[in-house]
């Protein structure tokens, strides 16, 4: 059938429930807002409209109608919430009278919640429609006031934290718990967005060891115990025979998990658990030796280069490795031997000597012949070497290359004489690198408060050890932006402050009677 009349049989208040159904299945996105409006449309068809595959290309009213139907079911309303992102249409859910418990329980740790959960928390309306819900349980109230990101809720208050934490032993439910790492996409990325999102006062506080006790399932706890640097030792023999993998991963990727747990999840042979173990500062050499036999993929090999502890044995069959990024990771390696420097200074890749010219741990003899590189873009990582010595700054300042220039400008081991020279650089990034570095002298900030370029004058209000004299003088810019690192900046003067706070800009003024 044409598609017009298709939406015209949609839209007829006389077509039945069940051809309301079929129509329901179209990837026409206007057949699915006409059928979302419909009186008549059953439950079924909502349910096939809230999952269907165009849902993410219909706008916010689309939810709204569904949300707004009188054949709109707990079931539905659940389904929204997995599949929609619009923080309006979230709030509908929160608002309506048939949303379930365990939909309630979602708002909190579902998977795709994890990406919404500081727009959760930072919304108060969001908070109180929560705790609010007639269907809200005390359960879930207990979990959402533990995790409230609220500054009026003192964490730090032991005698607080200890109520806080004995509630939450007892009323934190396993649905709960199991829910948070359902991650059917984008695995791993979501599993460290996760992990910064339970507050390091909660991951901190000697009271989640008790939880355990009382909730040896609860992914929840076990996390925050994985991620936390002071969990007893004990505790982390527990946790290292979870069967649960985030959980393993996250104690992998501790970079306080002592060796001894290390060893223990090298033993399970997960390629991804021996990529953290790799990159973990306690992994012992033995283990890194392990790591590179066995293994085969670039990934793992990276991070075994680039670790301290990876025995010279190793690195010395590593660098000889056809991949740049093996070679570019030992050019990181803080620990790299004088030998090892030499043989990559050869390397026919630039970016492997780019990041050997970046590491502060290279000899001085190595940065002096990568100062000659052939490469400007090589010369350009010895600029920024905050270890190279003022002499080789001064050459470099003279490059013809102004990304070299603007290395040197920014770095703090540049002399006087060599800054003052670079005031006078044609190129703008130069002088607002210039601007920003911690030892220019009074002349030179005053001379580029002077310059008609904003962002150089951004960078110079942004420097805190530029003195109130210059910053004086940039009161009365007519930049936005200068005016407000001004307000921000820490020796910006009473005085400057306090003109500033009558400012015809409400912004600026407004900043800077908060700052008086």
């Amino acid at each position: 059938m044409d598609i017009e009349k298709l939406r015209k049989q949609a839209g007829d208040e006389n077509t039945a429930p069940e051809i309301l159904t079929k129509l329901a299945k179209s990837k026409d996105l206007k057949i699915g807002q006409i059928i979302a409006k419909h009186k008549n449309t059953p439950s079924k068809a909502l349910e096939q409209l809230a999952v269907n595959q165009y849902h993410p290309k219909q706008p916010a009213d689309f939810y709204y109608r569904i949300i707004k139907h009188p054949n709109i079911s707990p079931k539905i309303l659940d389904l929204i919430i997995r599949n929609c992102q619009y923080s309006s249409v979230r709030q509908l859910v929160l608002k309506h009278p048939g949303t379930s418990l365990t939909t309630l329980e979602r708002f909190m740790f579902f998977w795709d919640f994890i990406v919404l959960f500081n727009d959760f928390m930072s919304d108060r309306d969001n908070y109180k429609l929560l705790r609010s819900h007639p269907n809200v349980s005390s359960d879930v109230i207990k979990v959402v006031d533990f995790i409230k990101l609220d500054q009026n809720l003192p964490y730090g208050d032991q005698n607080i934290s200890q109520g806080i934490l004995d509630e939450l032993s007892q009323y934190v439910p396993s649905s709960i718990g199991d829910s948070i790492f359902q991650l059917p996409t984008r695995r791993f990325t979501a599993l460290d967005e996760v992990k910064d999102k339970i507050p390091q006062v909660i991951r901190d506080n000697p009271l989640m060891n008790l939880l355990l006790v009382h909730n040896p399932a609860s992914k929840f706890v076990q996390l925050a115990l994985a991620k936390n640097p002071q969990t007893p030792i004990e505790i982390l023999k527990i946790l290292v025979e979870s069967e649960d993998h985030e959980v393993l991963t996250i104690l992998a990727n501790n970079s306080d998990t002592p060796n001894l747990i290390l060893e223990k999840l090298f033993n399970f042979d997960n390629s991804i658990i021996n990529g953290f173990i790799a990159k973990n500062p306690n992994t012992s050499g033995e283990i890194l030796t392990k790591l590179a036999d066995k293994n085969t993929d670039i990934w793992i090999l990276e991070r075994v280069a680039q670790n301290s502890n990876t025995p010279q044995k190793v690195i010395d069959w590593l660098k000889k490795s056809d991949s740049y990024k093996i070679r570019t990771a030992i050019a990181k390696n803080p620990q790299i031997s004088e030998t090892t420097a030499l043989f990559l200074i050869q390397d026919s890749s630039r970016k492997v000597r780019k990041y050997l010219a970046t590491n502060p741990n290279i000899a001085l003899k190595i940065l002096q012949i990568l100062a000659k590189d052939r490469s400007p873009y090589v010369q350009v990582g010895v600029a920024q070497n905050p270890n190279t010595p003022p002499e080789i700054l001064a050459n470099l300042a003279t490059s013809k290359n102004c990304k070299v220039r603007r290395g040197v400008a920014k770095n703090s081991q540049a002399t006087l004489e060599t800054l003052k020279q670079l005031q006078q650089d044609e190129d703008r990034l130069v002088l607002a690198k210039l601007a920003n570095n911690p030892n220019i002298s009074l002349n030179i900030a005053e001379y580029l408060s002077g310059k008609r370029i904003a962002f150089v004058r951004q960078e110079l209000v942004k420097n805190s050890q530029v003195s109130a004299i210059v910053l004086d003088k940039l009161k009365g810019d007519h930049n936005k932006k200068v005016l407000q690192y001004l307000v921000n900046n820490p020796n910006t003067s009473l005085t400057t402050l306090k003109q500033l706070s009558t400012h015809k800009k409400k912004s600026i003024a407004k900043e800077a009677r908060k700052k008086l």
